[in-house]
């Protein structure tokens, strides 16, 4: 009954007005509409239906959205329901982790902080791939805790299968599981060292060797029979695997991202509490960080007799000890991390909605001082103060939240402890569900960078990227120019060349031209194809004509036609100096004539 109470919620939140969001992610939906065009283009996640470029990222989400559009018929509904049932299952997975070691109420608070969390709402609410990644690390979770209970190598196994799948999903975020699994399995994997040791390696072992399989494929196959691997910069699946999609998220792309123009703030511990960080994720941070240093504190006498060789943990405290291992991973990258989005975030509700089950079993059975429950709780209830008046948006919370975190914390001094916990929590679980209803009713997260909630210090009605600015999403094609474009289309193999995915998404989605050749992918990094062979292609009179968009760069981060990162200048400057402009159509060129 209580898990059903966690979906119905989710569901709510998830399901709600979700045709208002259209295709979402423009550059994801305009890729599902290709990849629905032929087995090579899904395989190989190809971005175009010539198979020219593919999109940057790992397959699996991007193979459920297209099956998905494939069935039901490609709409903005069949692209963003997958990842809303996914997160009623994330919900649903947090209730079920905590109800194997915990108290039902408790399990049920795990619940619906996973369904309430603000920028999980948003990310359901979008056709990222981070839906699908969180239901593959808890299903990981779940194994790794029946490994640790009954010992059974399937169990490893399979945990190390769930990681490997949401490598598949979005490459190595899900690696931020793999450094606390792998402690819980050399401490509590068997009895011995030879044993634990065993384990611990057939566990990463396992693990990688489920990574790679897809990148293995796609790098061993020639060039010339798959599109150019987009967001690579030597057309390589490991090169994006391990650059992009992995170190460069944590120490940055030449010194471009999480700067303030990705609205991340600056690197540091304060970063996750306050600003759009903060009101993503912030809400009950503290507390838990707060609860992870008590459980330190009262477990020291079982982590001594554990260094000195004695396991007397129970399961229950192993699975806290872990999730406390992946809350501090997780903490530790977003504080120092340089180029991601802030809705990257919603990894951490995983931690957090366990450990506040956890706090709360412990104050349910009287197992934790009042007192320290209390000041706990409280200092949560600080940072929502802060971040509602940071953020200027329903500001009559404030007041609200100071007199329930007042009168919860009467209580607990009149040692009516269990009434004031209650009063805290359901105070604390009031502004992120309000933040959470605002995203699920007014804001745009059907776009390339979204958050959940408000516009951090606007005070305005309107979440979603870039204040409202996305430099990412797709623009509208101009009906004169595709006009003259499709009386002057000789049946080349590619209908136009255009800089980045901005132009070329309304070509495929809206106008249903796919043969669109993207010469730098998603924002215009990419180097998809050399001067001289783009030479030998116009040679062959596969490509004629050229749109290059004298606009773009204008944010000064690029020139005219090379995107956001102006890769392909000397293609722009060849096609611009040796191609003949179309008169009356500035940018487009025709090198046939």
């Amino acid at each position: 009954m209580l898990g059903l109470i966690v979906i119905i919620i989710s569901a709510l939140f998830n399901i709600l007005f979700l045709g208002k969001l259209g295709v979402g992610n423009s550059y994801y939906a305009a890729g599902i509409k290709s990849m629905m065009s032929s087995l090579s283009n899904f395989f190989f996640l190809s971005f175009d239906g010539s198979g020219f470029i593919s999109i940057d990222k790992a397959p699996l989400s991007l193979w459920v959205d297209t099956i998905f559009a494939k069935i039901g018929g490609f709409s903005g509904i069949a692209i963003m329901l997958p990842h809303a049932i996914e997160g009623i299952v994330v919900s649903w997975m947090a209730y079920k982790i905590a109800m194997k070691f915990f108290d039902k109420k408790a399990a049920l608070l795990a619940g619906l902080i996973a369904a309430m969390s603000p920028v999980n709402v948003a990310v359901y609410r979008n056709n990222t791939p981070d839906a699908l990644l969180l239901v593959f690390m808890q299903l990981a979770i779940w194994q790794l805790m029946n490994f640790v209970e009954r010992k059974e190598i399937k169990n490893l196994l399979w945990s190390a299968v769930f990681i490997g799948l949401g490598f598949n999903t979005k490459m190595l975020q899900a690696y931020l599981l793999v450094p606390a699994a792998l402690v819980i399995i050399f401490v509590f994997g068997g009895k011995g060292w030879i044993v634990r040791i065993r384990n611990s390696v057939v566990f990463l072992a396992t693990t990688v060797l489920m990574s790679v399989i897809w990148i293995s494929i796609v790098d061993l196959t020639p060039a010339s029979l798959r599109p150019f691997v987009g967001g690579s910069e030597n057309n390589s699946a490991w090169n994006l695997a391990l650059g992009y999609n992995g170190s460069q998220r944590l120490l940055g792309e030449n010194g471009i991202g999480g700067n303030p123009g990705f609205n991340v703030g600056e690197k540091g511990i304060d970063r996750l509490f306050s600003g759009e960080m903060g009101t993503q994720i912030g809400w009950m941070l503290l507390s838990i960080l707060l609860f992870s240093l008590y459980f330190a504190f009262i477990k020291r006498k079982e982590i001594w007799n554990l260094v000195k060789g004695k396991n007397d943990w129970e399961a229950k405290d192993i699975g806290v000890a872990f999730n406390i291992g992946l809350l501090l991973t997780e903490f530790g990258f977003f504080c120092v991390a340089s180029f991601f989005h802030s809705y990257y975030l919603n990894v951490m509700i995983i931690p957090i909605a366990f450990l506040m089950a956890g706090l709360a079993d412990k104050i349910i059975k009287g197992e934790m001082n009042r007192m320290v429950a209390g000041g706990i709780l409280g200092a949560s209830v600080l940072v929502q103060i802060s971040l509602i008046s940071e953020v200027g948006y329903a500001t009559w919370l404030i007041p609200v939240l100071g007199l329930m975190g007042l009168f919860g914390g009467v209580l607990i001094g009149m040692n009516k402890t269990k009434f004031g916990v209650l009063v805290l929590i359901i105070g604390l679980m009031v502004a992120p569900g309000i933040w959470s209803g605002y995203t699920t009713v007014e804001a745009q997260t059907g776009t390339a960078i979204f958050i959940g909630g408000p516009s951090v210090g606007s005070g305005q009605r309107g979440g979603g990227g870039m204040g409202g600015n996305n430099m990412f999403d797709s623009r509208n094609s101009n009906q004169e120019i595709l006009n003259y474009l499709e009386e002057n289309y000789d049946g080349e193999k590619y209908f136009l060349a255009v800089s980045s995915q901005q132009q070329a998404t309304d070509y495929i989605l809206n106008q249903n031209i796919l043969n669109i050749m993207t010469l730098g992918g998603f924002s215009g990094r990419d180097q998809a194809i050399s001067l001289e062979d783009l030479k030998e292609k116009i040679n062959n009179k596969e490509i004629r004509f050229f749109l290059i968009d004298g606009n773009e760069g204008s944010d000064g981060r690029g020139g005219q036609g090379g995107g956001m990162f102006n890769a392909n200048s000397e293609i722009s400057s060849y096609v611009s100096s040796s191609c003949q402009s179309v008169d009356g159509f500035s940018g487009l060129y025709d090198c046939q004539n």
